[in-house]
């Protein structure tokens, strides 16, 4: 976990099971040769893109396991450190004023 996480934060969100809603739905789009994952938001008629590893971490997002077993899933099977995954699960307590996050990178363009 990142070291400068305070231990009862990952505490209280540790045994969360988020899930994506059920009226989003995957499909996959080429723009200029690359492969984009899109979720469609059929309620509200949003299109959100995405990258397949970005996709694959959402997908982990299924409300079966809690948001720790997410975290160990992908530092076992996607080869990542622990701040990538920490900073691709928003808890990235590290990250300096006008570094990217999940919500302002380009793999997460709206």
């Amino acid at each position: 976990m990142n070291a400068a996480m305070p231990p009862d934060v990952w505490a209280r969100i540790a045994g969360l099971r988020p899930r994506l809603r059920s009226h989003l739905h995957w499909h996959r789009h080429y723009y200029r040769g690359h492969p984009w994952c899109v979720l469609q938001d059929t309620s509200s008629g949003q299109h959100y893109y995405f990258s397949d590893n970005a996709r694959r971490l959402l997908c982990l997002l299924d409300g079966r396991i809690t948001l720790d077993q997410v975290r160990v899933a992908l530092l076992e099977e996607e080869n990542l450190t622990g701040s990538q995954v920490d900073r691709a699960l928003g808890i990235d307590t590290e990250a300096q004023p006008g570094e990217s996050t999940p919500t302002d990178s380009p793999e997460a363009a709206v």
